[in-house]
Parts: structure tokens; C-alpha cells; sequence
């Protein structure tokens, strides 16, 4: 299994915070395989340009299981391109997270087991996700989503 594309797939949301209006461009990445297989991950829009100039021709005819590998390729990338250190830290980590979720799905098996995970359960993440001021409690969150809270174990 070889990758094909590296794609950044920009969107728009929003919503309504009491009588307030939001609206914010986001992006989602995706790493699509020659075999129809692909993944998605969190990306800021943004970084289209550098996953299209530094990352893609890096990824292009990689074998996607071998995810640390790719991850040194990408640092390695982005150093000859000229980017500071850390400045593009965030970006492979968005390839890394779509690679990981692939590997998943080729092996079967849900990625907290491949990293080695003990746990059935983990806390849930979020970030940039607008709550009214003194309200920022897992309720709230829950509510601004549109889901309740579950305590229920993840499932494989």
C-alpha cells in the first residue's frame, strides 16, 4: 500500500453562543492510499501550503504503516525547506495523526492499542471550541456540541 495524495480540505462552521453569531474557516486533512483507504485529521487552513510544497512530495509513494519513519522524513522536510525547528511541529503532527488512524484501519485494530494503550477509557479533548464566559465546565462543552456526557467504555 502506497500513498497517493496529501490533500487540505478547508471548511467553513459556526453556530450561535446565546444571540451571537460564529463563524470560522477550519480545515481537515486527508492521506489517501492507493488502495482506496484514507484518513483524516485536524489541520489549521493554513498550513495547505506547506503540506502541498514540503509534505506531499515527501509522502508521495510511502508505504503509510510505517508511520515514525515518515514523521522523521517530514522534520527532515521541512529543515531543508528552511522552517524553524518547531514552527512546523504542529503540522507533521496532523499527518502523524491521520497516519496513525490509518494504520488502524489496516491492521484492524483502534490506535490506543497500537500506541499501547492500557486504558478502555480516556478523557475527552477539545479546544477551540467556544463556550460563554463562566461556563466552561465538560456540561457545558457536552451542550455546545450537541451530545450529552457518556461514561461509557470506548468501544474496539
Amino acid at each position: 500500500m502506497k500513498i497517493v495524495d496529501v490533500e487540505v480540505l478547508p471548511f467553513e462552521a459556526g453556530g450561535m453562543i446565546g444571540t451571537q453569531a460564529y463563524r470560522r474557516t477550519h480545515a481537515a486533512l486527508r492521506v489517501v492510499t492507493d488502495e482506496g483507504l484514507s484518513d483524516i485529521s485536524r489541520v489549521a487552513p493554513a498550513a495547505a501550503k506547506t503540506i502541498e510544497q514540503v509534505f506531499k512530495p515527501v509522502l508521495a509513494g510511502e508505504d503509510p504503516a510505517n508511520v515514525e519513519r515518515l514523521w522523521e522524513k517530514m522534520g527532515a522536510a521541512a529543515h531543508r525547506a528552511g522552517y524553524p525547528d518547531r514552527s512546523v511541529v504542529d503540522v507533521i503532527d496532523s499527518v502523524d495523526v491521520a497516519l496513525w488512524d490509518l494504520l488502524g484501519k489496516m491492521l484492524g485494530r483502534p490506535v490506543w492499542q497500537l500506541l499501547g494503550g492500557l486504558r478502555e477509557r480516556v478523557d475527552v479533548y477539545g479546544d477551540s471550541i467556544p463556550l460563554p464566559p463562566g461556563r466552561e465546565t465538560p456540561e457545558a462543552l457536552a451542550e455546545t456540541l450537541g451530545r450529552g456526557l457518556s461514561s461509557k467504555p470506548l468501544s474496539t
